[in-house]
Order: structure tokens, then C-alpha cells, then sequence
């Protein structure tokens, strides 16, 4: 019996030294995946014009990684860090589409409805080009015709005159009213914000809730996202600083935050983009988008099913998601343009590995290479180590 008894203790005392063996090893494991990440982010850094980079990895064991370099604002001294937030500019689309998807597993609407139905009693909606024959599903994936209002220079200019101006989605669409269409809906591809914009009211017209609502009700706090949150005002806590150009060709000032304020309201991306970030907490949603349940499990072949696209060679866009090859194999996500700020949202398939990556500039006229490019250099250091 004490030998029986003496047995269970040693064994549980090997046991226990395993499990401290085993996660010694893993944390070594993890700082110096740690630190070639850092490495190979400093070797970004020093190549390029931004003023910092943050970057995060969401792991298939679940852990998560996020670092940054650099200086949060390329005028002061402060060093930016993962806690910093920037405006994810187009992944935002990627929140529009789930919840255009929880919708339709409810029934509430359909992507084969034409707009029409949740619009067309507008005064303004026989304006909008391709207005008898667009359906949400050509909104969803840019095949509307549409052309994009944030190339009409009112825009800007407007935003400039007003910084505090706040508008209707009504207003964004009036830039492009009664111009024609690109080609007819659903023969060809033409990525427009516009399409966003007019999704979101869409969304809001069959769902009978502001967008907004929708947003923090379905997804943010479900998801435990609380460092995200839709851009509606001109000062937002815990913001980075962005680095415009001095040749950007919207006129806009240099730099896009002064002071912890941007410099115009970013409110005017609505659902075309419209969320402050961090790359932590958009790993952390790329992974749920892409693995969990926030997408109905009917819906998440739709969820994928793309068409071609002009954003790089043998790149599709689904519903509200980019899907591009890589030397790692598919990644599905999304790029994300802010004056200021550049992001880009990864899910490397084949490696259950989910990244995100924002940089304090978005100055064109210096940024030689795309963020994609930056994020597979940093999926190959994390695949290189498993």
C-alpha cells in the first residue's frame, strides 16, 4: 500500500516537472519568436518611410503576439506601442459583411435582393447608376458598377472646410448621382467605397437599427473586442499619429492627427471603413471571422465565393474579403487605406495563423512596396520557427 502510495507521488512529481520543463520551453520558444519578429520588423522599419509599424499574430494554440517599433508620431519622440490605435480604413468592410451575413442567415434580407427593394422608395435612388439592376450581393462584392465618391474632389474639400462635419450617407452617395456606370451590374469589377456606403444603408433599412448599434451589439462586445470601435469623432483616445505627404492628392495636411485629434472626421468612411484599432485586436477578429462562428457555418462557402479583382495577380473579392495567393499559400483578409495610416489584415489558411499590420503613413509617393508584401515576410519568420 505505502509503495502503491510512494508510486502516484513520484509519478505525479514527474509529471509535475514535465509540465514546468514543457512550459519553459514554450516560453523560450516564444521570446525568441518574439525576437526575430522584432528583428525582422525593424528591417521593415528602416526600409521604409513610416514612422512605426505595429504589428500582431494570432496563433493556432491560441497565443497571442503583438509588438511594435518605431515612433507613434513622426514629429515627437514618444515610441509607439501595440496599445496604440489607427484607423483600419477598408478592413472595415470585413465587420459590414458579417453582419450583411448574420442578417441573412435570419432572413432578414437576401444578398439576391435587388436594392431596390430596401431603397428604392428614395427620391435620389433612380440616380444611382445601375439602379434597377444592382442587388446587395454587387454591393457586397464590387461588381455594382458603381463608380467611388471619394474620387469626386468635393469630398475632400468639404472635409477640409468643416473639420467636425458630420455626413449622411445620403451625402456620400450624392457625389456620384446620375454619373454612368462603370459597365453593367455584374459584368465587370470596380472597387468603390460607394458600394459600402450604400450597403450600410441597405443593412440599416431591413434591420431597423443604426449601423453603429449593430456593430457593438453582434460583433465588438461578443467578441471582446473593446479596443475597437467605430471612428465617429474627431478625437479618439489612445491614437497614433499619421503621416499623410506632403503630395497626397487629397489636399489634405501633412500630418492627419494634431494634438490627439485628427485633423478632419474620419466619420465620413462610415461603412466603407469607419473602425479605430489595434493589430492585436484585428488578428484576434481575423481569426474569428475566419474560423469561428460569427459567420453562420451556410454561409461561410459564401462568405468566400469571389470573383476576379484588379488588386494583384489572380486576386478574387467575396463578400467583403480579399483572398490573394502568397508564398505561404491562400490568404484571406483585407488592405486598409486611412490618410495617415496603412493596415492589412491576413489569415494564412493553410497555417490556421492570423496577422495584422498597420504603419503610421500612408505617404505613397515614398511606400515602395504594398503591406501585404510586409505581412508574408512576417508569416514566413513565425512559420520558419514552428
Amino acid at each position: 500500500m505505502r509503495t502503491s502510495k510512494l508510486s502516484v507521488l513520484v509519478l505525479g512529481m514527474l509529471l509535475l516537472l514535465g509540465s514546468l520543463v514543457s512550459a519553459q520551453t514554450r516560453a523560450k520558444a516564444a521570446s525568441e519568436l518574439e525576437a526575430g519578429l522584432r528583428n525582422r520588423l525593424e528591417k521593415i522599419l528602416a526600409e521604409t518611410p513610416y514612422p512605426g509599424l505595429s504589428f500582431a499574430a494570432s496563433l493556432s494554440d491560441g497565443t497571442e503576439l503583438a509588438l511594435a517599433v518605431g515612433l507613434a508620431d513622426r514629429r515627437g519622440e514618444d515610441r509607439l506601442t501595440p496599445e496604440h490605435r489607427m484607423p483600419s480604413g477598408s478592413i472595415g468592410k470585413t465587420w459590414v459583411a458579417a453582419i450583411l451575413l448574420q442578417l441573412c442567415a435570419e432572413d432578414v434580407l437576401s444578398l439576391d435582393d435587388p436594392v431596390s427593394k430596401w431603397l428604392g422608395d428614395l427620391d435620389w435612388y433612380s440616380k444611382l447608376p445601375n439602379a434597377k439592376t444592382i442587388t446587395v450581393r454587387s454591393l457586397a462584392r464590387h461588381t455594382s458598377g458603381i463608380p467611388e465618391h471619394v474620387y469626386d474632389p468635393r469630398l475632400p474639400k468639404a472635409l477640409l472646410e468643416d473639420p467636425d462635419r458630420t455626413f449622411e450617407p445620403e451625402e456620400l452617395v450624392a457625389f456620384i448621382l446620375d454619373q454612368p456606370a462603370h459597365f453593367e451590374a455584374d459584368q465587370g469589377w470596380s472597387y468603390a467605397d460607394t458600394n459600402y456606403i450604400v450597403l450600410g444603408m441597405v443593412i440599416e433599412a431591413a434591420a431597423k437599427k443604426p449601423y453603429e448599434d449593430l456593430l457593438r451589439e453582434r460583433l465588438l462586445k461578443p467578441c471582446g473586442l473593446d479596443r475597437t470601435e467605430p471612428a465617429l469623432k474627431r478625437r479618439l483616445e489612445g491614437l497614433a499619429g499619421g503621416h499623410v505627404g506632403a503630395q497626397n492628392p487629397f489636399g489634405f495636411p501633412e500630418d492627419s492627427v494634431e494634438d490627439g485629434a485628427f485633423v478632419i472626421n474620419p466619420q465620413f468612411e462610415w461603412t466603407g471603413g469607419g473602425i479605430v484599432t489595434t493589430p492585436r485586436q484585428l488578428a484576434r477578429w481575423g481569426r474569428l471571422l475566419l474560423t469561428g462562428d460569427v459567420i453562420p457555418e451556410s454561409l461561410q462557402e459564401t462568405h468566400r465565393d469571389g470573383v476576379a479583382a484588379k488588386t494583384g495577380p489572380g486576386d478574387r473579392y467575396a463578400i467583403g474579403l480579399q483572398i490573394r495567393r502568397s508564398p505561404h499559400g491562400e490568404v484571406l483578409g483585407h488592405s486598409g487605406f486611412y490618410p495617415g495610416t496603412l493596415s492589412e489584415l491576413g489569415y494564412y489558411r493553410d497555417h490556421d495563423l492570423s496577422l495584422a499590420l498597420q504603419g503610421n503613413s500612408s505617404d505613397l509617393a515614398k511606400i515602395r512596396k504594398p503591406m501585404r508584401v510586409h505581412l508574408d515576410a512576417l508569416a514566413g519568420v513565425i512559420l520558419e520557427e514552428r
